[in-house]
């Protein structure tokens, strides 16, 4: 975005939130979906977060690779709703 500063991002807190909000998910499952995103939540400064972009990257991925993790397709969805919810 050129004009008005980066794109909006979830935090590590929003995102923590986010995941206890998703009462569908045990704590296997929510250390799984940790784990996917952990990356963005370490980048530096204005990067750190999440942002739609790669919101629906990782999404995409866990769609694709179900077998690379625990979480089902009403699960993924859940997911997504909860952390769009948040940009």
């Amino acid at each position: 975005m050129i004009f008005g500063g980066p794109p909006p991002r979830i935090t590590e807190e929003e995102f923590r939130r986010a995941l206890a909000r998703i009462d569908r998910l045990n704590n296997e499952e929510r250390d799984e979906v940790w784990l996917i995103f952990a990356g963005d939540m370490d980048e530096d400064g204005q990067l750190r977060g999440i942002d739609k972009q790669e919101l629906e990257r990782r999404l995409t991925w866990m769609k694709s690779h179900t077998d690379k993790h625990k979480l089902d397709n009403e699960e993924i969805e859940a997911l997504a709703q909860e952390l769009a919810s948040r940009l």
